[in-house]
């Protein structure tokens, strides 16, 4: 009889075990915590400007700014880049994000994006990404996940060449490409 009554409930927490080891883990945001930086902002919408003509921009829920390191903290980022000739874009929406203003660099966490170059579109799916607006390379770490027409690969880490329309893939490297013929 014990064995009647101990097999449903074992097996059921089992199952509850399996379920929760397979869930992506959520990046969690405290809410009605007290902005401790200089200035906090919601709603934010912040462009990136070279020589007159914009090149990335953004928009976040929320934005916390501190002068001491010179960082902007971002909440629910969306944001795009365009290169020079506007061949070359970039669409991401991340949870949670940094902005340096001394280096210029875009730090994002469990980022989901899009790069289109010319007319090959790029899925990219990564831990973290980074931006960097002045030496025009993307940067991805972690689980990376790169899905397009032609290819599905996952690696560790990439390196986007934004002037070069380069994408430099290392660290366990998988995946699949394939040819576009017609039979």
């Amino acid at each position: 009889m014990i064995k009647n009554i101990l097999s449903p409930l074992i097996l059921l927490f089992l199952l509850v075990i399996i379920f929760k080891s397979t869930q992506s883990p959520e990046v969690a945001l405290k809410k009605n915590i007290k902005a401790i930086g200089d200035y906090h902002f919601k709603n934010v919408k912040i462009s990136f400007l070279k020589n007159g003509k914009k090149e990335w921009e953004l928009t976040a829920k929320e934005s916390t700014i501190f002068d001491n390191s010179k960082k902007f903290f971002l909440v629910e980022v969306n944001g795009s880049y365009a290169s020079k000739n506007s061949d070359q874009t970039l669409n991401f929406y991340s949870p949670t994000g940094a902005f340096y203003i001394d280096t210029g660099i875009l730090k994002l966490v469990k980022t989901s994006s899009r790069l289109s170059q010319n007319t090959q579109s790029y899925f990219i799916v990564s831990d973290e990404m980074e931006l960097d607006s002045y030496n025009k390379k993307l940067y991805a770490h972690g689980n990376l996940n790169i899905n397009s027409d032609s290819i599905i690969l996952t690696a560790q880490k990439m390196i986007g060449d934004l002037e070069k329309n380069k994408i430099y893939l290392s660290y366990d490297i998988q995946g699949s490409i394939f040819n576009n013929s017609v039979n």
